[in-house]
């Protein structure tokens, strides 16, 4: 009887040792450290969590964007004003209404902020001399 017990009893530990269910091998955690035991796939792609930098440069003659795409995240936005006069900026898209108004030229403002996938709308005009409007686009994708 006593190797009936141990026969369970073994067959019960065996049940409760980490598994992985696609390919049916075990890792083995007692000689793995922590921080390199890898986590079961969830089959997402992780989000970039490292603080990306966006720059918003403002010329007589053009609304410059760089990188035109990033990845959801984190995200410093530096805007400067190289035009001759005050522009007034906007930014849009999904959870964020941003305004940088009477930007001076040669002045540099930043935002910090969290992107979220999708699109974002970038405008500035300016009310001084010629009325001048312009758009350009970010990209926010993973």
């Amino acid at each position: 009887m006593s190797s009936v017990f141990l026969a369970l009893a073994l067959a019960g530990l065996a049940a409760c040792e980490p598994s992985t269910e696609r390919t049916g091998q075990r890792e083995d955690t007692a000689s793995t450290p922590q921080s390199q035991r890898t986590a079961p796939s969830t089959g997402a792609e992780p989000v970039s969590l490292q603080q990306q930098t966006v720059t918003i440069q403002i010329t007589p003659t053009a609304l410059n964007v760089t990188p035109s795409v990033v990845a959801p995240g984190p995200a410093v936005i530096y805007v400067t004003n190289n035009a001759a006069v005050p522009y007034d900026l906007s930014f849009e898209g999904p959870g964020m209404d941003s305004d940088a108004d009477d930007l001076q030229p040669g002045e540099t403002r930043s935002l910090s902020t969290t992107l979220q996938a999708g699109t974002y709308e970038i405008e500035a005009s300016s009310e001084r001399g010629p009325e001048v409007e312009r758009k350009v686009l970010l990209s926010v994708r993973p």
